[in-house]
């Protein structure tokens, strides 16, 4: 299990339902506004009305478990990203360096090293390599 899946579940156990329902419905609104879609996009893929959808939304009506995968597809992110506090906490782009954070934390050292490499190809490229990075290169 990695660091950031454990830090979730203490933080959900240390919470009570308010708190959890006010946080998911939170990251739900966040994440719709990130992603450019309309509460009736939304409401359109869970078979509702707009005004029923808002009203989850907002936290008025309860969102059903059964909507929780549909809402995380439309939204492009894992149901647990629902749940996560640091998605009100944090802006776009920081959750943008988390969900790819999480995707390498999956994959084997070489496939790290790849991604590292290209990465500082791309810095290369558009000059943005600094000091440090040019270091770490000249250990290789």
């Amino acid at each position: 299990m990695s660091c950031i899946h454990n830090e979730f579940l203490i933080s959900v156990m240390l919470m009570d339902k308010k708190e959890f329902y006010a946080l998911l419905v939170s990251n739900i609104r966040k994440l719709r506004k990130e992603a450019g879609l309309t509460q009736t996009e939304i409401a359109r893929r869970l078979g509702v009305r707009q005004a029923t959808y808002s009203a989850m939304e907002c936290g008025r009506q309860k969102i059903f478990t059964d909507y929780l995968p549909i809402i995380a597809e439309a939204l492009g992110v894992k149901i647990s990203d629902l749940f996560n506090e640091t998605v009100s906490q944090s802006s776009g782009t920081e959750q943008w360096a988390q969900d790819l954070l999480r995707m390498v934390d999956d994959l084997s050292t070489e496939e790290k090293e790849a991604i590292l490499n290209i990465a500082h190809m791309i810095s290369k490229k558009r000059g943005l390599e600094n000091s440090s990075n040019n270091k770490m290169e000249n250990k290789e």
